[in-house]
Order: C-alpha cells, then sequence, then structure tokens
C-alpha cells in the first residue's frame, strides 16, 4: 500500500513506477486532509496515474487531525489567519466535505476499474475473514450515508460473527445453508451465500453503488 501524502504527483508517480516494475500487487490508500486531498483535481489525476500504472485499488482513509497537527499542517501550507481555508480548517464543520471526498474518490475509482477499498492479502479466497470484510465494509458505509442504521447495526455483528467462526465458511456452505450460523441476520446470510456461489452479492453491491457518489 502506498499513502498518496504529501500529495506530490511526480514522486507519487516514480512509486508506481517502481511497484509495477517489481511485479508488486499494490494499490493507494489517500488520506482524506482538508485542504489538500479534498482538491477534486488533483484526485482525478492521481486515479489516472494510479490507473495506468496497475494499482490495484485506489482508496480513501478518514483521518481526524488534532489541534497540533492542523497548525501544522497550516504552517506546510502557509495558511494565515486571513485565509478563508484556514478558518474552515480550525473552525468549520469539516466531516460533511470529507464524507463527500470519500465518496468521491470511490466513484473515481470504480471508474477506472480498480477496488475503492483497502484489497488485503489473498483478497481472491472465499475466507471467513474476507467474509467479514465485506460485511464491515457494507455497514460501514450505510453508517456513514445514514442508510438504514438499525440494518447496519446488524451486519456490523454478522461480520464480527464470521470473523469468530471456529469452521471455514466454505465448508458450512458445502454442508448446510448459512442460516444455521447462530447470530446472523437474513441479510447478511443472503449476501454470503451468494458471495460464496459465485463473488458477488446484489445487495453488498447496490450498497457500494449507492456510495459511489461524485462530489458536486
Amino acid at each position: 500500500m502506498i499513502a498518496a501524502w504529501p500529495l506530490e504527483l511526480q514522486k507519487l508517480e516514480e512509486m508506481f513506477v517502481d511497484a509495477r516494475e517489481r511485479g508488486l500487487l499494490w494499490g493507494v490508500a489517500v488520506p482524506v486532509l482538508f485542504p489538500v486531498t479534498t482538491e477534486l483535481a488533483p484526485l482525478t489525476a492521481l486515479a489516472d496515474i494510479a490507473q495506468s500504472h496497475g494499482a490495484s485499488f485506489l482508496a480513501a482513509m478518514s483521518v481526524e487531525l488534532e489541534p497540533t497537527a492542523k497548525q501544522a499542517l497550516a504552517q506546510s501550507l502557509n495558511l494565515d489567519a486571513a485565509d478563508d481555508r484556514y478558518a474552515m480548517l480550525f473552525h468549520g464543520t469539516l466531516e460533511p466535505m470529507h464524507l463527500a471526498t470519500e465518496r468521491h474518490i470511490a466513484s473515481l475509482t470504480h471508474e477506472r476499474g480498480m477496488a475503492d477499498f483497502i484489497v488485503p492479502p489473498r483478497w481472491e479466497e472465499r475466507s471467513n475473514w474476507n467474509a467479514a470484510v465485506l460485511l464491515t465494509l457494507a455497514a460501514s458505509r450505510m453508517i456513514a450515508m445514514e442508510l438504514d442504521l438499525d440494518l447496519a447495526g446488524t451486519i456490523a455483528r454478522s461480520a464480527r460473527v464470521i470473523a469468530e467462526l471456529d469452521k471455514p465458511l466454505m465448508r458450512i456452505a458445502e454442508s448446510a445453508s448459512l442460516s444455521i450460523i447462530g447470530g446472523l441476520d437474513e441479510t447478511s446470510v443472503e449476501a454470503l451465500a451468494s458471495w460464496v456461489a459465485d463473488g458477488s452479492a446484489a445487495f453488498l453491491d447496490f450498497v457500494n453503488e449507492q456510495w459511489r457518489m461524485r462530489r458536486g
């Protein structure tokens, strides 16, 4: 994973080229920090460069800065109290912009055929861990969008159940219905059964489609 910080496109591209030439499976994590990684044009350029060099994913990372870190960021950008960005950084409500930027990055990434989340090792396996990642990703995005919060919480709990199973999910699916696993909600059972069978799940796809939204 290559962190896109600082957001210096030329230096990042050099790292992308190195990763490609070394035959690595790699991707990019973008820490969302106003005002640097919330500007749309550099994000589009970053997505294009990552795609051109074979990145497997490009994903946003939510970052909350403490006052001292904000001060260091302002100094590095030469912001002063007369700058609107300074006022926004220290006194504004940044969460809506950060959230909108995360969703914008996901849209840019998906349009370019890359994964819009940090892909764990051995992602191609139908493992308990990967199943838990899928559910957790959907639940966290639902919570961020305030989309059916009760169901989102239930799915998050199901993800924990799957992560703590002492038997492989695939083995259970081969011999019985996943509904025999205690603590799983119906939506998670249906989604995981579909994922185990063919690698996709309509409900999870729906949540991810709703998440991917360009910022105006």
